[in-house]
């Protein structure tokens, strides 16, 4: 008996991947770019497949050779409607070109259909006889008769040199040969005459589809998981097509083929590959009417034979064979090993297992009647170990590699999960982790995704963590720059304990798949496990799945709710700044009517005290909640609505701030702080807030300064930032094309210029003598376009004077602008104790002078929340400070001691709740 089972591991092994084979309908090209990628990815391997994917010949027959079984799949044009109706046993899979990619290029001098009448045409016989272009040439009276067919060579030199007056051509593709060899031309597209057919129709065979429903439906998921990928990195893939597949084409050709190919797929309305009855039938109607079918032929029920979606039923029924009846018999029981620290998809709370894998478990126990015995450890390293030591039959929840290949075989997977990079709210958005080479990025240890994300970016510096939890307080801590994990994981803990500290600086295309780990010498177990996971339903997956990660979301995904939140805060902002501008002529009004101004200077302060809190807390929320909203599945509008909100959010904070400086600077509380920095790190910081904003418009952007002079200096380090930074982000906003740069010289021990140069728009004279009074821009249209409170110059006009400074403006219309300044700023030897510089003013009225630094105490006891955070007690030291500057009332007094009493003792989440409660 032993030996008869030692004889069947091979077997099972060597079963759980299949190979299968993909016919194209043309050359290698990003057209098929989904495919290479599902390679490239893993995504076929890790659903047991091998795929072979063929270059189209010319003796190649695509439907014939799928019906023929030389291959198991296919990729053709919307001449496979026809085919199926005409009775051709083929099955539709995913359709991904929701309008036609195939066109005519005619010579220049051709400008209408007619012309083409006794012409030579480049093109493949079926193209013109079965696709759009046959359909449009037929409808404008051009017959099979009436033009020359020219065998096509997938080549543009016989139409470059006129030996063709047209051929056919894919409008993702052949443009970019012929715009680039300045070849004129004209194109005939068949959606411009009404004709708007299918195209990239992946199928296979009647036969093949029912006799093997899952694998199908497998590679129809992997493949369309492909196209996602390749969308979201065509540079990568690109590159990885003429690298391993075909140089036919440049990576420049490739590039722009990626572009024009994601337009076609419409994905911004619908679902990669999806399959609609309503345009498939409208395809139909098309040659029906052309006569190309039969007048009786029933095209519904035709067609409702054609899809896969129709024709795949689920095997809702666990059936295990006898041999696996029999061993479940023997075997009693099953005993599973897990990660103990992994929410939300796994833990034990007092004793019990709970989570995602936990609830799929309980279906499966449901379906196959397994009696599942949970072996508790303290980690993941643990469980690992008891498998090794085959004190485990099955893991929960793994994910495939090499190295767990060596004792464990992973079923396909029952849950799929995106992998994105965890940051604090400082870090600027990620677009390309390899750019994180520098960085420390904390994963956790022994992770499968850890050992792949080390072979594919062997440059990172990659560090271990002891779990999702660790490794997000590290970050929150300094000691790792990100934290990579999954997006379920990271929003379950971001909404439990990190709310508002961390957020999700990108995503890594990626994703982290699931299956059931189990033993290599229990391959009828594994047997078992397979079929279990098909018996769960998708609707049932997104039940779990929701259940633990977005149902504490609800509310905040109606969109609705946010737009109204964020009309709501705008209006706020709205009143808040009419106010501002009220009170202030109220104050000019003080010689006549001293008791009224001093009342509403009151009345302002409160206002703005409230207001502070009152449009900060939903703004936080706003953006905390966008974060996790964006990790969730949306379609590309949703997450441009969601985008926008972060947008418009993040704006009204920056205004917010202006305005709350611009009352300090009415009330004469606007401070200068001196101690020691250097001018480097102050560089250093402005370059990584514009940065983001330069790449993405294109423009070049550089510091110049002399690295001889001394750059230990004294002063507000601040404050000069918040001036460099308000003055070359407006350089960057009135910017389309060119550069920004900041020039620093030195004119004397004590005295320091700054330049911010730009190529923008430019000021007239009129424009500069406004440039620097509150609440205004260069003209009213221009906040219109450019948008801004109009305050930032004025703040740094403002900043600038009381660091003993000017400033100015230099501009030319249409060439650019110069706003140069100069402060005063001593170098380290000549350091003085720390002083405070204020412009002074007279306040009479002590009463009023309480208000006025209560209106500043939101302010500070943000800070301390944002520093507490960190669990820094030396970042929290100077805010205690500041604050014990002022009078404060009663209350605010008493919670100013609880919070230094609770920092003096390091209890930061005491601090942060006593603040949000607040």
């Amino acid at each position: 008996m032993i030996k008869i089972f030692l004889l069947l591991v091979p077997f099972f092994l060597l079963a759980s991947t299949q190979k299968v084979s993909v016919q194209l309908e043309y050359k290698h090209q990003f057209e098929f770019a989904g495919l290479y990628a599902a390679i490239e990815q893993g995504y076929y391997k890790s659903v047991g497949l091998e795929v072979d994917i063929k270059e189209f010949k010319d003796s190649t027959n695509i439907c014939d050779d799928v019906l023929s079984g030389r291959s198991e799949f296919g990729f053709s044009s919307s001449s496979l409607i026809l085919s199926k109706l005409k009775g051709k046993p083929v099955v539709l899979l995913a359709s991904y070109f929701k309008q036609n990619a195939l066109a005519l290029a005619v010579q220049k001098d051709i400008t209408d259909i007619k012309e083409l009448k006794n012409k030579k045409i480049m093109a493949m016989e079926n193209e013109l006889n079965h696709t759009s272009i046959g359909i449009m040439l037929s409808n404008n009276g051009i017959k099979k008769e009436d033009y020359i067919l020219v065998k096509h060579d997938f080549n543009i030199e016989k139409f470059a040199n006129g030996e063709v007056d047209a051929m056919s051509i894919f409008v993702t593709n052949q443009p970019y040969l012929l715009n680039e060899r300045n070849i004129s031309y004209n194109i005939f597209n068949p959606s411009e005459y009404g004709f708007y057919t299918y195209d990239g129709e992946l199928f296979t065979s009647e036969e093949f589809s029912k006799e093997n429903q899952d694998l199908v439906k497998n590679f129809i998921d992997a493949t369309n998981k492909g196209w996602e990928y390749a969308f979201l990195n065509k540079e990568e893939i690109s590159k990885l097509i003429y690298d391993k597949y075909s140089k036919r084409k440049s990576k420049e050709a490739l590039l722009f083929e990626a572009y024009e190919t994601e337009k076609l797929f419409k994905t911004n309305i619908f679902k990669i590959g999806s399959l609609v009855p309503e345009l498939l039938e409208l395809n139909a109607k098309i040659f029906e009417n052309l006569g190309l079918l039969k007048k009786d032929l029933d095209i519904r029920k035709v067609l409702d034979s054609f899809l896969f979606t129709k024709l795949y039923e689920k095997k809702h029924l666990f059936k295990p064979t006898k041999e696996e009846k029999e061993y479940l018999k023997e075997k009693k029981k099953i005993t599973v090993c897990s990660d103990p620290n992994w929410m939300p998809f796994e833990s034990y709370v007092d004793g019990r297992y709970v989570g995602i894998a936990a609830d799929y478990f309980k279906l499966f126990k449901q379906t196959t009647g397994i009696n599942f015995q949970m072996k508790e450890s303290s980690s993941w390293d643990e469980s690992l170990n008891l498998m090794k030591a085959k004190k485990c039959d099955i893991f929960s929840l793994v994910m495939k590699t090499p190295l767990r290949s060596k004792y464990i075989e992973t079923t396909i997977p029952y849950l799929e999960i995106p992998l994105v990079l965890a940051t604090r709210l400082d870090a600027p958005f990620i677009s390309d982790i390899s750019s994180l080479y520098d960085k420390k990025i904390g994963i956790p240890k022994n992770y499968a995704y850890a050992e792949a994300l080390r072979l594919k970016y062997p440059n990172l510096n990659i560090v271990d963590v002891e779990n999702v939890r660790d490794g997000l307080r590290k970050v929150g801590n300094l000691e790792l720059y990100a934290y990579i994990g999954s997006s379920a994981a990271i929003a379950y803990l971001f909404q439990k304990e990190f709310i508002g500290e961390l957020k999700i600086s990108g995503k890594l295309g990626l994703s982290w798949d699931f299956g059931i780990g189990v033993r290599k010498d229990e391959p009828l177990l594994f047997s078992i496990m397979q079929k279990s996971i098909h018996t769960i339903d998708e609707s049932k997956k997104k039940e779990i799945l929701n259940k633990w990660v977005a149902i504490k979301y609800e509310k905040e995904r109606d969109y609705t709710r946010f737009f109204q939140l964020l009309l709501v805060s705008t209006l706020v902002l709205l009143v808040t700044l009419f106010w501002i501008k009220k009170l202030s002529s109220l104050n000019k009004q003080l010689i006549i009517a001293k008791d009224e101004a001093d009342e509403a200077k009151k009345t302002k302060s409160l206002f703005l005290a409230n207001m502070s809190h009152e449009i900060r807390t939903p703004m936080n929320s706003i953006l905390g909640m966008s974060y996790l909203v964006k990790e969730t599945k949306l379609t590309k509008l949703q997450y441009k609505y969601i985008q926008n909100i972060e947008n418009s959010s993040n704006i009204l904070l920056r205004s917010l701030n202006d305005i709350l400086d611009f009352s300090k600077i009415e009330a004469k509380k606007l401070e200068i702080k001196k101690a020691s920095f250097n001018l480097i790190d102050i560089l250093n910081s402005v370059e990584n807030t514009i940065l983001a904003n330069t790449y993405e418009k294109g423009l070049e952007f550089k510091t110049h300064y002399d690295k001889s002079k001394p750059m230990q200096l004294y002063g507000d380090s601040l404050r000069l930032t918040q001036i460099l930074i308000n003055l070359a982000s407006n350089a960057v906003k009135f910017t389309q094309e060119g550069r920004v740069d900041i020039f620093i010289e030195q004119l004397n021990d004590k005295r320091f210029r700054f330049e911010v140069k730009d190529t923008g728009i430019g000021l007239t004279q009129k424009q500069i003598k406004n440039i620097f009074f509150s609440f205004t821009q260069a003209d009213s249209s221009t906040t219109r376009k450019y948008g801004g409170t109009g305050l930032g110059l004025s703040i740094s006009k403002e900043l600038v004077e009381l660091m003993n400074g000017r400033v100015w403006v230099e501009s030319f219309i249409g060439k650019g602008s110069s706003f140069i300044f100069e402060i005063d700023l001593e170098s380290c030897k000549n350091k003085r104790p720390e002083e405070s510089v204020t412009k002074e003013k007279q306040i009479d009225n002590n009463v009023q002078k309480e208000i006025l630094d209560e209106m500043m105490a939101d302010e500070l006891f943000l800070r301390l929340k944002n520093a507490s955070m960190k669990r820094r007690p030396k970042q929290c030291s100077p805010i205690l400070e500041e604050f014990q500057s002022y009078i404060l009332s009663e209350k605010t007094q008493k919670m100013f001691d609880e919070v230094k009493s609770l920092i003096e003792k390091y209890k930061f989440e005491e601090v942060r709740k006593l603040l949000d409660e607040r």
